[in-house]
């Protein structure tokens, strides 16, 4: 009895820490909403605070990604390369996979864990096994940021968990922060579909199933909204609710017209994703494109 409540004493201690360092971390950052929309030439539809630093959360998932994207392309590893989960991986705070140290992970397992749950531990998971290390790994991610012209975006650890210890820090060698803006992370939600079409599928898993466990696909969108097919959800406290979407409808004469949008800032997930929604439905209607061809994805 008294290990077991000495334990739960110990997890009571370690939420308590999280969540008061997540309070006063978040002052840092401004969590007024931010929003992007553009079509897939780039042009600019709807813009709200397009360049003001915000912290992307789990958006940041998406250059983790890119880079494993990228390293199959390159024929540098297959889908059924395995990842070994390090100590430090299986530490990772939820949401996670939650595979024991040690244990060995596909690429592609860690490509659906990383599109549907967000899984942390995961996102670590890829980092070490793509680089060897993380800090190797996030100097990989801000390379990748510049040349693709995302020129306000820093990274400092490959989850989007927030940034707050001396050890995050140090990756970097700067006293930045992970931050972006709504305009760089929809450049990364068009470098993901331009760069790796043959990838793109698994933004549109609505679930996968591991180990016989159901996980679902946070983007509540992907159910609701008619023609999205991805990308992206992301919460911590400095961020608001974040979400990065892409949808594509036709207009009578069949041309299809696809969107991508971002916002940052959300006050609740139902607020995110009812404003995100209204966003793309306006500049839709606007183009002329409402009819929507259902392609139903189903896992692989």
């Amino acid at each position: 009895m008294e290990a077991n409540t000495l334990t739960r004493f110990t997890i009571f201690l370690i939420l308590s820490s999280f969540l008061f360092s997540q309070t006063a971390f978040a002052r840092s950052y401004k969590t007024s909403r931010s929003a992007l929309v553009v079509d897939s030439s780039g042009k600019v539809l709807y813009s709200e605070n397009a360049d003001e630093p915000r912290h992307p959360a789990s958006l940041t998932k998406k250059m983790t990604l890119y880079l494993l994207f990228e390293a199959l392309k390159q024929n540098k590893i297959k889908l059924n390369t395995r990842f070994k989960v390090s100590p430090t991986a299986a530490r990772q705070m939820p949401c996670k996979l939650g595979i024991s140290s040690g244990k060995e992970v596909t690429v592609e397992v860690i490509i659906k864990a990383l599109v549907t749950k967000s899984a942390n531990d995961m996102a670590l998971t890829a980092a070490e096994g793509l680089a060897g290390s993380l800090p190797k790994f996030v100097a990989i991610m801000n390379k990748k940021a510049q040349e693709l012209s995302m020129h306000c975006t820093h990274f400092t650890n490959a989850s989007g968990v927030p940034d707050r210890n001396k050890h995050m820090l140090r990756i970097s060698n700067t006293n930045r922060r992970q931050s972006t803006t709504a305009r760089d992370m929809v450049t990364l939600s068009m470098a993901l579909h331009r760069d790796f079409p043959e990838y793109w599928k698994y933004f549109q898993l609505r679930s996968f199933t591991f180990q016989g466990n159901v996980h679902h696909n946070h983007n509540h969108l992907m159910k609701s909204f008619p023609g999205m097919d991805g990308i992206k959800t992301g919460w911590v406290t400095a961020s608001g609710f974040n979400l990065s979407t892409s949808a594509v409808r036709y207009t009578q004469s069949g041309k299809a017209v696809r969107l991508f949008a971002v916002y940052l800032g959300g006050s609740t997930r139902h607020d995110r994703d009812r404003r995100i929604a209204n966003l793309m439905e306006i500049q839709f209607k606007r183009l002329g494109a409402t009819i929507v061809r259902q392609k139903k994805v189903s896992e692989s």
